[in-house]
């Protein structure tokens, strides 16, 4: 009997000192985690508040008239008609000046 009085008071004696070191080990582990997901949060919230303003922004460029329908293909011929042609062929080959 002896013997179980003295194991049960080891364990009386372990379980009291995890009581009191397991809360300090525990927070000293968990303290550099909260620190990541308070970083995490920050960028998050950061890249929303970039995603708003770029959305305010395309909403803006959209808001703007857009040019007359008539004027972009007559626009766009004319652009072409002062590109110089070149075959594929020509497109790729090395210059030999």
């Amino acid at each position: 009997m002896a013997d179980l009085d003295e194991d049960v008071g080891n364990l009386e004696g372990r379980l009291t000192g995890m009581e009191h070191t397991m809360p300090r080990r525990t927070r000293a582990e968990i303290d550099p985690l909260f620190a990541e997901v308070e970083v995490l949060g920050t960028l998050v919230k950061q890249m929303a508040e970039a995603m708003s303003d770029l959305e305010a922004k395309v909403e803006d460029q959209q808001a703007l008239a857009p040019p007359p329908a008539d004027a972009e293909p007559a626009a766009l011929s004319a652009g072409a008609a002062d590109i110089p042609q070149r075959s594929a062929r020509t497109a790729c080959a090395p210059s030999l000046a």
